[in-house]
This record gives C-alpha cells, structure tokens and sequence, in this order.
C-alpha cells in the first residue's frame, strides 16, 4: 500500500496518539508495536510515560486514542489516573500486549525473578477496562477472546525503512557460523537445543562455530571454545538493526520450548534473520509454523533428530543454503513488509471509537478494580514491612561494627586466640578443661 492509499484511509478521528511504554524512545518492543506503524502511517506518537517513569499529563489530554503497553499498569495510581482523563475527554484505551505474561512458564527468568508478579492484577484491570485490545499473534488473540470480546490482531511486521533486505552470500567453505539471537528470557529454549549443538560439533570438529547474540543466554558451565556468546545491549531497535545487518553467519536457529507462553509468540525472528538472506531452522511452534513453509523458505523442527537432520542438510549444501535463504526473503517480501500492511494499524484503532460499553462488563471491571485495591495497599504494607526489616539489619550492622572496632572486643579476640594455643580443639588439655569446667558448675549449683 502505497502513500495515497495511506492518506486515503488516515482516520479524521485520529491525528495524534499517546502510548504508554517504559524503555528509550525507539525501544524495541514499542517500537515494532506502535512507533513504526504509526510513522508509516504519518501520525505523531506522544509519549506518554516520561523516562523517568512518572505520567505525562500533557500528552494524555493531547492524544486522540491512549494505547497502553504491557504492564504498565503496575503503577497503579498513574494508571487510572490515566483512565480517569482519557474517560472524562472521551478517548478510548487500547491494551496492546505482545506477550502472555499471565502465563510465564516456571523455567522462565522473568518468573524466576518475579519480574511481573505485582503487574498480574493490574493488567487483568486493564484486559477488562480497555476499549480495544491488540496482540502480536492468533494465540494471542486466542486467549484472549475467550475472556472478552473487541481483540484485534496486528502480526509484527518487518519495518523496511530501517531494514535493508541483504542477499544471499554463500560461502562453501568451512568453518560455518550458525547463529542465534535474543534475549535472556530465551536462556530455557537454548538450554534445550545444547545436546544437538553438542552432537553437530562431535560430528564436525573445527568446522563449526556457533555464535549467540544476547545477554545470559548461556550457562557459565558451557566453555567449548566452538561456542560463543556476545553480549548485546542495544534497548534502541534502529540501533538493534544498524548492528545486526552486519554480521556474518551462513546459517540461523531459533529453538522455543513447547510451551503455551512460546506458543503465543510471533515469529519476528523469521523475519529478522531473513532479512539477512539467511535460512533458518525453527521450532515446529505456531510462531514459525504460521510463517515458514517447510522445506521451501526453512526448516521446522520437532525433535533432537529432526534438528539435526535439517542442520546437517544445511551444512553440508551450500546451493540449498542459497536457495532456502532467497524463498525466505521473498516470503518477507511478498507478506510481511510493514510498508504494506501498516493501514491494518489504522483499521483496527479506529474501531476502537466505535465500541460501546457493556454492563456485565463494566461490573466484572469493577470488581478486579476492588480486588486490585486490596492487593496494592497489601504489597505496600510489605514493602514498608521490608524496609522497616532493611532499617534494623543496617542499625545492628552499624552496632556490631562498633563493636568489633573498640578496644575490648580486639583483647577478647586475643584472649580467645591465646586460650586455643594453650587448650588446642580436640585435645587432652580441652577435654580435662571441660571436666573441671563442669565440675565447678555442679558445685556451683549444689551451693545454690
């Protein structure tokens, strides 16, 4: 869809919107989401949550339609503050999430960590309030729309204003690099492909090298000199891009755990390392099997034997490499540029004016807001609680620094040390020491 069609469709209604999102102007997951649609589209986006983390006001009252980003909820107070002007100007609320963090596996870091443990209510709070909710992918919208109804999906898409569509470079020679990028959430679904990384490097010594892009993706145990990780820390996603557009790999990865949170990804990595004319075995996941078709533009994987094979085929047949990395970039080409699919955007935020309230809907809110209300002031008590415990442990700290520092305690330390020379542990002398010792104190008691 071209310029013209563009401005055809551009809704008098929207002019402005103000997101909501934590992170750098361009970061990466805003960006894919809301900032470059809406550039393509050529409609401002204000920010919302300055990056300090407190409520641009301004920018609320500016807006046209209020997109709200993943848990940003958890701050509750500035949350509703934010509904409470968006309901009283008359602008709708839209949830944009991207990920089903209600449901983060146990193995995942984020769990682990309890990263969004106290934004889990807060999100169910907006899930329920939002005029519209948009997700990245059908098992999204999936989930989703069995709780409520208006859920749009809008895929992630390849932004080719920053991407640069490279062509294939085959090298038939050894040793072939085989790559893999992303973030340490991903730690579990590289720990589940090491033993075919393992055999590959058993089967072709000096051959290979396999290169991980990202931060905590590998376990410190893992010191074969084959396998290499470079930490990235890019939150800028034009940075990301300008970065990765230069590096040399002949073929990629992308392992997920069958999970129903991987189940609900996207398949942005398809897409990213196709851009690169490279080709790619994938987990047989919907995220990658919604987009690849296999055998043509990559490979999808279900077992340790199948990833080998598909890995196997790819080294061993540099034309193959050539041929799969083009059909992926020309799937890009033909399906997934956001050039061409950015005025689904444009469609689906309109709709969100269109939406009337529902009272069961509306009572249902109300209740999750109460709920919500409880466990805020019940997490605040904790945390005063915490610091309270923070403030005694720093005090007897202090107390017993004092204590180690003055004049008595070093004599005592040095009586002690004088009284293990003369009476050693486990010795004659201890044990005859000990008798007298509690001779004296029967004799002490007796007189008592």
């Amino acid at each position: 869809m071209n310029g013209d069609d563009l401005s055809r469709l551009n809704s008098p209604k929207i002019k402005k919107i103000t997101c909501l999102y934590y992170g750098p102007d361009n970061a990466t997951i805003a960006y894919h989401r809301i900032l470059a649609p809406a550039r393509v589209l050529g409609i401002p986006v204000l920010r919302g949550i300055e990056k300090d983390g407190s409520i641009n006001f301004q920018a609320i009252q500016e807006g046209d339609l209020i997109v709200v980003q993943r848990d940003v909820p958890r701050d509750l107070h500035g949350y509703r503050k934010v509904v409470q002007l968006a309901r009283q100007f008359g602008k709708p609320i839209i949830w944009e999430i991207d990920d089903l963090l209600f449901e983060l596996p146990p193995e995942h870091p984020d769990r682990q960590n309890q990263l969004f443990i106290e934004a889990l209510l807060p999100m169910l709070e907006v899930l329920f309030e939002a005029d519209l909710v948009t997700v990245s992918s059908p098992g999204l919208r999936n989930y989703f729309t069995q709780i409520r109804e208006n859920v749009v999906l809008l895929p992630n898409f390849l932004d080719d204003q920053i991407w640069t569509l490279r062509s294939p470079s085959i090298s038939p020679n050894f040793p072939l690099t085989i790559g893999y990028m992303g973030g340490h959430s991903h730690k579990p679904d590289i720990e589940m492909i090491l033993p075919v990384i393992d055999e590959l490097l058993a089967r072709y010594p000096n051959r290979l090298q396999f290169v991980f892009w990202g931060k905590n993706l590998l376990n410190s145990q893992v010191s074969n000199e084959a396998i290499v990780q470079i930490p990235i820390d890019m939150p800028s996603y034009p940075e990301f891009v300008q970065f990765f557009q230069t590096v040399s790999v002949d073929l990629f990865i992308a392992p997920l755990r069958d999970t129903h949170f991987n189940r609900c990804k996207s398949g942005i990595k398809f897409l990213e390392y196709s851009a690169l004319g490279v080709p790619g075995v994938y987990s047989n996941l919907d995220p990658y099997a919604l987009v690849v078709t296999q055998g043509y533009d990559g490979f999808l994987a279900d077992s340790a034997e199948e990833w080998i094979n598909y890995l196997v085929q790819l080294i061993e047949n540099p034309s193959l490499r050539e041929t799969m990395g083009k059909n992926a970039q020309n799937t890009v080409k033909e399906k997934w540029l956001l050039s061409n699919n950015a005025h689904v955007w444009l469609e689906a935020y309109s709709q969100a004016f269109e939406i009337q309230s529902d009272p069961k809907k509306i009572f249902l809110n109300s209740l999750i807001r109460k709920i919500d209300e409880q466990m805020f002031e019940y997490q605040n008590s904790l945390r005063w609680s915490l610091k309270q415990a923070k403030d005694q442990i720093r005090q007897l700290d202090l107390q017993l620094s004092e204590i180690q520092s003055s004049t008595l305690w070093k004599l005592l330390r040095k009586i002690w040390k004088v009284q293990i020379y003369l009476i050693p542990h486990h010795s004659k002398r201890e044990r005859f020491y000990k008798q007298i010792k509690r001779a004296i104190t029967r004799q002490v008691r007796l007189k008592k």
